[in-house]
């Protein structure tokens, strides 16, 4: 969560203590070359006294952050100028069942405490009435989102906020997909098969219109409602989350900062997203924050997860995992759920590659 600076560099250089030739690095590598925004070149440090089992000289990292510089990086793992390519989130689903069809024997993929979820503003209608959200989560189908529509890329979420691995997860604390008891909830606010609800609007990152498409298809066709799909490149969604304008409904996510639940229940953003509040839950994180009972602390969580789906300003709909291509020559690759460029560890057979 925090990492020391250098007293003395930053007092000498301000600002640019960051930057070569000024950065100062303890770990077992140093920064020897860095290209903004295209890539920089590790190098490893003789000076380093910490353990390290791995072989590795020198790593090149391609920082390359569009669809089509990714689509590149899948180029060069196939034509073996990459030893790993990490998989990014928003693959189109065709490219996914490609990589699974043509590397599945070169994919890994480990568990990552990381939950993608929709979320809905509860300050504009029709998501300032609790049924109503209700009723879009049980027309949430998850499993054939992650399975079918994902190419099995990442793991439906069928618990709670708290994603598997942390302690505190819930297995089934979500609501269900459940069509009749949606279409029946949406009833009893008076839009019976959506009749006289306007078009919703859900917004989600380019990358991501798959995700977008399905839902707007499974809303309609489970609960009659019309939605219309707006994707913004990244910069631009982030800031119309911001304003006032936002959307009603949109695609959001959280990844943890420590390995406790602390970090979804409290300290994650969906409440201010959302501008969902609720004293109850308030009380819950906050009183498990402070009591040092594991067993009576998490039991406390799971609580806060349990009020938390069932009030729905937002539907966890996917567990991402952490998923690589790695060449036969990588022998060793550390990953866990809150980390994974373990370069110091990783063995590779041969040389020459980075």
């Amino acid at each position: 969560v925090t990492r020391p600076v250098p007293r003395h560099v930053v007092e000498t250089w301000g600002s640019a203590w960051a930057t070569p030739p000024h950065l100062v690095t303890n770990g077992p590598f140093r920064l020897a070359e860095w290209s903004w925004g295209q890539s920089l070149t590790l190098v490893r440090d003789p000076a380093y006294r910490g353990r390290a089992q791995g072989n590795v000289e020198e790593v090149i990292l391609h920082l390359m952050v569009t669809l089509e510089a990714k689509a590149a990086k899948l180029r060069m793992f196939e034509e073996d100028r990459l030893d790993v390519l990490g998989l990014w989130w928003g693959i189109p689903p065709a490219r996914v069942a490609h990589m699974l069809r043509h590397h599945g024997g070169e994919l890994i993929s480990g568990l990552n405490l990381f939950v993608r979820y929709l979320a809905f503003d509860v300050t504009c209608p029709p998501f300032d009435e609790g049924r109503i959200r209700r009723a879009f989560a049980h027309a949430t189908d998850r499993e054939t989102l992650a399975h079918v529509i994902l190419a099995g890329y990442d793991d439906p979420a069928l618990g709670g906020l708290i994603p598997p691995s942390m302690p505190g997860h819930s297995p089934a604390a979500g609501l269900p997909y459940d069509p009749e008891r949606a279409r029946a909830l949406l009833a009893d606010t008076g839009y019976a098969g959506g009749r006289g609800l306007s078009p919703i609007l859900l917004r989600v990152p380019q990358g991501f219109e798959a995700i977008g498409a399905y839902m707007r298809d499974q809303w309609h066709r489970v609960l009659g409602v019309r939605v219309h799909l707006e994707a913004l490149p990244w910069e631009a969604y982030l800031a119309h989350l911001q304003t006032p304008d936002g959307p009603q409904a949109f695609l959001s996510g959280w990844v943890a900062r420590y390995p406790d639940p602390d970090t979804f229940m409290r300290t994650s953003n969906f409440r201010v997203l959302t501008h969902w509040q609720h004293p109850e839950y308030d009380d819950l994180v906050e009183r498990a924050r402070g009591i040092p009972d594991q067993t009576r602390r998490l039991r406390l969580y799971r609580q806060a997860d349990a009020l938390l789906m069932h009030e729905a300003p937002i539907v966890p709909i996917l567990y991402a995992r952490r998923n690589f291509l790695l060449k036969p020559w990588v022998h060793t690759f550390p990953i866990s759920p809150l980390k994974w460029w373990f370069w110091k560890d990783v063995i590779l057979l041969r040389q020459g590659l980075t």
